[in-house]
């Protein structure tokens, strides 16, 4: 069941907006869920955690520049590397 709701427009939509925005949002599609008469997916729905702003930011990156996400992996593979030689 969890699965399914974390598939849904709704969901993509608050982990789309402003991480200041995420609570009034889920608020609302719980509110909207319920209403439809669908109370397992709201109580789903009101569980879900407000992302971090990294979280949010490489969301971001995901949608508009799916592409990219390769290159975002290797900077962080690379700062590890880079923080390890420092420390050591």
């Amino acid at each position: 069941m969890a699965d399914e709701v974390l598939d849904r427009p709704e969901v993509d939509e608050l982990y789309a907006a402003e991480p200041s925005d995420f609570v009034t949002a889920r608020a609302a599609a719980v509110k909207a869920l319920k209403a439809a008469g669908d109370k397992d997916a709201a109580a789903v729905v009101a569980k879900l955690k407000k992302p971090t702003r990294v979280a949010w930011a490489i969301n971001q990156v995901a949608r508009r520049a799916g592409d990219r996400i390769g290159e975002l992996r290797a900077a962080g593979a690379d700062l590890r590397e880079r923080q390890a030689e420092a420390l050591a």
